[in-house]
């Protein structure tokens, strides 16, 4: 077990990176002049998160089928396609709410694909003729529009306005969170921190975890503020600007992302103990499924979109 989730882990890593420095790069590639540009709108570049979007979307469509095994192992007769299908809408219109819209059409294209998505999954429902499990089909579709498709939609949100290299620092600080959880657990952990639900977390193992994210996070902006990867989109003046964000506040934004990452550990470890299972799959060899992988990463989107935002 522990040589798989080396391997695996290293593997998912590489990976990560790779896809971000490739979405770093396509996002600078010219598209002027090109037949791309008409089909894009008449945009001069790529559009920004194109590569990260098409990655994310496969996770969130294979987070989603893990989903419906756990409401089928409740016992819920759930559409597979139809909760696929709004995780999907999800974080779509997430990735396609354009940066200079106003808030309110953001708001209104978001509900209104909330609102078909539940209006689909009812008439599906319906058209079987029975009235047997039409609230668990309702609510599986909303879990996996809003769990799998907006809330990590965030992450598209971000990359609109900040480099490809902000998304992998997020994503980064708050898996540390597990590393030193796990170191610290191993080594100091006595207190349990919720044994009905997880038996094996403690409160030294969470501020170990909080401790070296916060680590992480004053390293990378750091880096980050030295050689100028935290480009944030300035609407008003239509450019991209570098800037540099305190330390103190990376170290505070490291804490937070830890405790929310492991507040998505937790949430997915209630989703499982209530569905019977140990893992939401077995996609990833030593890992369990997708969203054994994800969970931490997911809940944490919303609130390091605000952070970044409010960044002194």
């Amino acid at each position: 077990m522990l040589r798989h989730r080396l391997i695996f882990g290293v593997i998912m890593c590489v990976s990560l990176v790779a896809l971000i420095w490739a979405d770093d790069r396509l996002g600078r590639i010219s598209i002027e002049g090109t037949f791309l540009q008409p089909v894009l709108a008449g945009q001069p570049f790529i559009p920004a998160g194109l590569p990260t979007f098409l990655v994310f979307l496969v996770l969130s469509l294979l987070g989603a089928r893990e989903l419906v095994g756990m409401f089928r192992a409740k016992g819920a007769a759930v559409s597979n396609g139809l909760v696929m299908f709004s995780a999907a809408a999800g974080f779509t219109i997430m990735f396609l709410s354009p940066r200079t819209a106003a808030g309110t059409s953001v708001v209104a294209w978001a509900m209104t694909a909330v609102a078909l998505a539940f209006l689909f999954t009812m008439l599906r429902h319906a058209s079987h003729g029975r009235t047997e499990g039409a609230l668990a089909a309702g609510g599986a579709a909303m879990l996996g529009m809003i769990y799998l498709g907006i809330v990590p939609g965030f992450y598209m949100l971000i990359r609109e306005t900040h480099s490809a290299w902000v998304l992998l620092a997020v994503i980064l600080i708050t898996k540390a969170c597990d590393i030193g959880a796990y170191t610290a657990g191993r080594a100091f952990g006595k207190h349990k921190l919720i044994p009905w639900l997880s038996p094996a977390k403690t409160w030294e193992g969470l501020a170990g975890g909080m401790l070296f994210s916060a680590l992480v996070a004053v390293v990378f902006v750091a880096i980050s503020n030295q050689f100028e990867l935290a480009i944030r989109w300035v609407g008003e003046t239509g450019e991209n600007l570098p800037r540099a964000i305190p330390l103190w506040y990376a170290a505070v934004t490291g804490c937070l992302l830890a405790v929310l990452g492991h507040c998505g550990d937790l949430l997915e470890s209630l989703f499982k103990r209530d569905a019977g299972v140990k893992d939401s799959g077995n996609t990833i060899p030593g890992f369990g499924g997708v969203l054994d992988v994800i969970d931490s990463p997911i809940l944490i989107a919303p609130v390091a979109y605000w952070l970044l935002r409010m960044a002194p």
